[in-house]
């Protein structure tokens, strides 16, 4: 290939990956997605019009990352190699997809009760956690954001605010634990998590609950209502 046409290529490519980076998987046509997908199967080719006569045989990008590797390796332009690469990631997409259906769903304190528990198990101090959910409250993951008291002074607010925002999260439950005491929450605690529960929703994320657990039992915010304040007197 004519070194300025590996140029214009890579300075395509380059278009398309600050693109990307910049506005996100919304801001491009279904073949244009599959051209980047296909970046990863030829070094230096044009993989544009590949990306068209691909969605034309299959029907979409879905359709593609279904086929077949012999199905692939009847397109014209589609090689052992790069039949393989598609074919593999078609199947861990498949693979994704399976696994969204089995993560746990926390939508009320019962269940998050029975994920939670077990985080703090062998915890001797005081621990904090973030279980970011998605918009059907499914865990995304969960993280340790602090080891120390529940309160508004040591509690780095801003902090877990950025990582719950870079994590994607639609929504958050906040779990502590008072490792040697009773799972009554003290006004620290209600008054930290107002802080975080107002911090975290001005920038779109819901706030779903805060458990407490004790030595033997919890106590779920939400579910306490207008008691949480009796509860901690």
């Amino acid at each position: 290939m004519p070194k300025d046409q590996k140029n214009v290529h890579a300075g395509h490519r380059e278009r398309m990956r600050k693109k990307y980076l910049r506005i996100g998987i919304e801001g491009f046509e279904e073949h244009e997605i599959l051209e980047m997908l296909l970046f990863c199967c030829f070094a230096q080719k044009d993989t544009n019009e590949l990306a068209h006569v691909l969605i034309k045989t299959f029907g979409s990008i879905n359709g593609v990352l279904a086929a077949s590797i012999d199905e692939l390796k009847a397109v014209d332009g589609i090689g052992d190699v790069s039949a393989f690469r598609l074919k593999l990631i078609g199947d861990i997409v498949a693979r994704g997809q399976i696994g969204e259906d089995k993560r746990p769903v926390l939508n009320n304190s019962d269940k998050i009760s029975a994920y939670a528990k077990p985080f703090f198990a062998s915890s001797k101090t005081e621990m904090v956690l973030a279980i970011s959910l998605d918009q059907k409250l499914r865990v995304m993951r969960t993280t340790k954001i602090h080891e120390g008291s529940f309160d508004s002074v040591s509690l780095p607010i801003a902090k877990i605010v950025r990582n719950l925002v870079a994590s994607g999260a639609a929504a958050v439950v906040i779990a502590h634990n008072h490792p040697f005491g009773l799972s009554f929450p003290s006004m620290q605690d209600i008054r930290a998590t107002e802080k975080l529960k107002a911090a975290l929703e001005s920038v779109g994320i819901m706030f779903v609950d805060h458990v407490v657990f004790g030595i033997d039992d919890c106590v779920s915010f939400r579910d306490s209502g207008d008691n949480l304040y009796a509860l901690a007197q």
